[in-house]
């Protein structure tokens, strides 16, 4: 409460400032700040960002309040009057009002945002991995119903090279955006890409036998490089190499492919671009150019290696075979009532659907990632991490035998893709996973994150378990697989 005084009319005074003339009353003053309030929660502060003074009101930083400042910044009213010295109004122009801001909409499912942080810092955690990403598309729109990003806590121990960022570790609300801002390794998630591409180019069909790779952990090259793979099976059929992840087999057939071919297919599934998300910081990854693509970078590339990629595009690229074939620009802004999104065509409806067929049975064999009543289809990769060179350590630029980025993606429905989850944990310690007998490759870090998450987006989409698997007896009736 402020204290009666006699008169304050009597002592109303000008006070002049830097910015304009102000009235002030006697005992009162007051600070003029504009603010833009956001009620979105924690796990969506990094992609709203943040706003910051200017001297014509906000103006936005980082995110989407400053790709879309433009649209959601207003005009300040205004009116401008003469007054004598005890401020009655002599003179003046007509009131200006203010004008509000577009509206921006985006295409977040706020509860599947908030249900897919909550499982992946759970995952993160209990893998004690360094942090995670995951994004939900909606393979139909291609507009994105979630897009998470986790960092854990500084772990004990010397762990050079793990994702960290500066902002979060001071408490800042914006941080890197790591699912479109940091590249990595694929590895084995890359390989549905890389198969579809030799089957469009009709240097092999899903089920020719694949006999020069007999079974056996290693297998020599033409140019004699040593392939080592997981799985000791051998003369697989080309529709099966995904199901076990066989690298001799994705290497072979690679060969058969020229240089020139599998790069320009790379670079229309676009890899090596940005894919244009409205954020900024995007990175572009990296395909090899021209000349530096040999015979080992085909078939390095074939299972994943020497190429990079940020999580937006390797989504993307997987979003192809799920949507036909097409290309659907993956968005975040919701485009309006009207929106019908761009086709442009990359492979064949037929090769993209065989390349989903192919990735089925890794899910439908796998206990931990099968889904009752949806006929789902995946693919997991164990990429390894990355070790910067310390000279002065003697140490050289390499990979680590024993830290990963360990990733899963996975659809469904397989007949009719609805939607299509990516999640990566990255740098689980591995040693701490065997201790508690768990494994540490993508199927078991990634793969039971990317299920849960794929389970509730079809509940969020309005796909019934009992519709979708209707709709996949449907097509095993039509294709003859089980």
């Amino acid at each position: 409460m402020l204290p009666q005084t006699p008169s304050l009319v009597d002592r109303k005074k000008i006070v002049k400032s830097s910015h304009a003339n102000k009235l002030l009353l006697a005992g009162l003053n007051w600070n003029e700040k504009e603010i833009r309030q956001a009620s979105a929660p924690q796990s969506l502060r990094s992609l709203i960002g943040k706003t910051i003074p200017a001297p014509h009101g906000l103006t936005g930083l980082y995110g989407i309040e400053a790709e879309c400042n433009a649209q959601l910044t207003g005009t300040i009213g205004q009116r401008h009057d003469v007054v004598d010295t005890k401020g009655r109004r002599l003179s003046g122009a007509p009131a200006e009002p203010a004008i509000d801001g577009r509206t921006v909409t985006m295409t977040l499912d706020l509860d599947l945002q908030e249900y897919a942080t909550t499982q992946l810092k759970q995952a993160v955690t209990s893998c004690h991995a360094a942090g995670g990403r995951l994004m939900v598309l909606d393979v139909e729109t291609g507009g994105l119903l979630s897009m998470v990003d986790v960092l854990a806590p500084p772990r004990e121990g010397d762990w050079p090279d793990a994702p960290t960022d500066a902002a979060r570790e001071e408490g800042g609300l914006v941080g890197r955006p790591r699912c479109i801002s940091d590249v990595f390794e694929p590895g084995s998630t890359f390989k549905p890409i890389v198969w579809a591409i030799a089957v469009e180019e009709g240097v092999v069909q899903p089920s020719e036998l694949i006999d020069a790779v007999p079974p056996g952990k290693e297998w020599l090259t033409s140019y004699g490089r040593r392939i080592r793979d997981v799985s000791g099976r051998g003369n697989l059929k080309w529709d099966e190499v995904l199901r076990y992840s066989k690298n001799a087999c994705m290497a072979h057939v690679a060969g058969r492919l020229s240089t020139a071919t599998l790069r320009d297919r790379l670079l229309a599934f676009g890899f090596g671009e940005r894919t244009h998300l409205e954020l900024s910081a995007e990175a572009r990854g990296l395909v090899p150019k021209p000349r530096n693509w040999n015979h080992f970078t085909q078939t390095s590339i074939s299972f994943g290696q020497n190429i990079s990629v940020t999580a937006v595009q390797l989504l993307q690229g997987v979003s192809i075979l799920a949507s036909g074939g097409e290309l659907r620009p993956i968005h975040l802004l919701h485009p309006g009532p009207n929106f019908h999104p761009a086709h442009i065509p990359v492979i064949s409806a037929t090769t993209a659907q065989a390349a989903i067929e192919a990735m089925v049975p890794l899910v439908e064999d796998t206990k931990h990632l099968r889904i009752e009543g949806v006929r789902a289809f995946g693919k997991s990769g164990t990429a390894q991490l990355p070790r910067s060179a310390k000279p002065e350590q003697g140490i050289k630029h390499g990979m680590y035998e024993d830290r990963y980025i360990c990733s899963f993606v996975m659809g469904a429905p397989a007949q009719d893709p609805k939607v299509l989850v990516l999640c990566t944990i990255d740098d689980p310690d591995r040693y701490a996973l065997e201790r508690e007998n768990r494994r540490h490759t993508g199927s078991y870090t990634a793969g039971p994150v990317a299920k849960k998450v794929v389970e509730a987006a079809l509940g969020r989409l309005g796909i019934p378990q009992e519709i979708a698997n209707a709709s996949n007896e449907a097509a095993v009736g039509m294709n003859g697989i089980n």
